[in-house]
């Protein structure tokens, strides 16, 4: 989902990609190694942060790499089952009257599993003691 903010962000207008970047992909008022609201695996958090927080697109070809640009290649020259072509806008729009993001700050040792879990009934997510 994050890659998918992080295309759309580069095919809005300035004000709505500020608007992306300051409500959904960072926080700027924490030290800038916690600054991405999103956080991969180890192995890819370079590229992520190149991409999230720095807005450059590495060269390297890696699955990172590929995602961010495959949506964006979608947002620019996709098209919606009508037919008619994909608007950037409308899919922020739809984002954010659609989309509930949920953020839990781990402790110190805490693994995210431990934290909470969802059963296949697709029922509420449940803490566990």
């Amino acid at each position: 989902m994050s890659l998918l903010l992080c295309a759309l962000h580069d095919c809005l207008d300035a004000n709505s990609a500020a608007r992306l970047q300051e409500v959904y992909l960072t926080n700027k008022f924490r030290d800038p190694d916690d600054t991405p609201k999103f956080v991969p695996t180890q192995a890819d958090r370079v590229v992520y942060q190149a991409i999230a927080t720095n807005r450059v697109v590495p060269e390297q070809d890696g699955l990172i790499v590929q995602a961010y640009h495959y949506f964006k290649d979608r947002l620019l020259s996709g098209s919606d089952p009508n037919g008619d072509p994909v608007s950037p806008a409308k899919v922020l729009t739809t984002l954010e009257h659609a989309l509930q993001v949920v953020m839990i700050n781990l402790g110190e040792g805490e693994r995210p599993s431990s934290v909470c879990t969802a059963n296949t009934r697709s029922s509420p997510w449940r803490t566990r003691a």
